[in-house]
This record gives structure tokens, sequence and C-alpha cells, in this order.
């Protein structure tokens, strides 16, 4: 498969990793009224299969939260959460499939509740967990866990595929990117 998911802090993911790490941190069971509020969609004037949209993500904290298997989980919190307005775009191939899913691009780190982050880690801040998403967010810390979970073989939510994995297409373009 060609799909490619990409994020500032996460990716590139191959589709088996993206549906295996969403399915692992299902934010969708934890804040069961998630909501992307969509809008501003529009069809980038160099790439007419490229679609640009920003989302402004909003959930309520209702249920256990459990990020890795063998850590507990986040009891539900009941706050509401309101992450920045982030920037996505699709990009389709010829044929109409989603070929890459770029995400979590915050473009005004001042709104929500969220401490200026938009997805997972947005998620967490709006939550109370604002310093477990700094650290996460900085110096690399996510890539140097997930390059360590590769490496050894651990089971987690992946958040960067192997370079191995990735389509040719994504390194032919994104050379620096993998």
């Amino acid at each position: 498969d060609e799909f490619v998911f990409r994020g500032p802090v996460i990716g590139p993911l191959n589709k088996k990793d993206y549906i295996n790490t969403l399915s692992a941190l299902a934010p969708y069971k934890a804040f069961p009224d998630i909501n992307p509020n969509a809008f501003g969609w529009t069809v980038d004037p160099q790439n007419p299969f490229k679609v640009w949209f920003f989302v402004r993500t909003t959930g309520t904290h209702t249920e256990p939260w459990r990020l890795v298997s063998f850590a507990p989980p986040f009891e539900a919190t009941n706050k509401k959460v309101a992450l920045a307005t982030e920037s996505y775009s699709v990009t389709l191939s010829p044929e109409g499939k989603v070929k890459l899913l770029t995400v979590g691009y915050v473009a005004d780190r001042f709104e929500g509740n969220a401490n200026g982050y938009g997805a997972a880690l947005g998620l967490l801040a709006g939550i109370g967990y604002g310093p477990l998403a700094l650290v996460a967010d900085a110096a690399g810390a996510v890539r140097e866990a997930n390059n360590y979970a590769n490496d050894i073989g651990v089971d987690v939510p992946r958040t960067r595929s192997k370079g191995s994995e990735i389509p040719a297409w994504y390194k032919s373009q994104h050379p620096r990117g993998v």
C-alpha cells in the first residue's frame, strides 16, 4: 500500500503502523464525543491531488485512556478539551486513494486549553498532563523512544515506521523525512 501518515512529531507511518497506532491509542474511546470540527477546505493551487483544511478538535475525557499496554491508564477527568487549530492535508493518488495524510501542524498555539499542542499531545495537555506532553515533545524524546522500541521489538504504538517499510515514493520525495 502507498499510504503514508506524517505529523510534526509522529511519522512517517505506513498504513499498517498508522492503523495499529490509532487502534492502540484509541482517543475516540477516552473522548467519545471527540470532534475534529474541520473547516476551510481548499485544493492546493500547485497540486490538484492535495486538499488542505483546518481542524479545531474538541472532546470530553470521560473514559480511561491507556497510551501503552504496560502503563496504567489516565483515569477519566471529565475535562472538556479544545485543541489549538491545526493544519491538515490529504493527498490523493490519481486513482483517488489517500496517499498522504499530514496532521498536527498547529496554526495558532494560543487557542484552546491544550497549551498550544495539537493531536495526542494536545489531548494529554488538555486533561492536565501538560508537562508530560512537553517532555514527550522535547528534544526528540518521542522519536528516540520509538527508535529504541523498534530496535528491541517491543510492541508499542509506533511514532515512526521503519525506513525499510515506508513506500518508495515517499522516500524519494522526502529523503530527510524518513
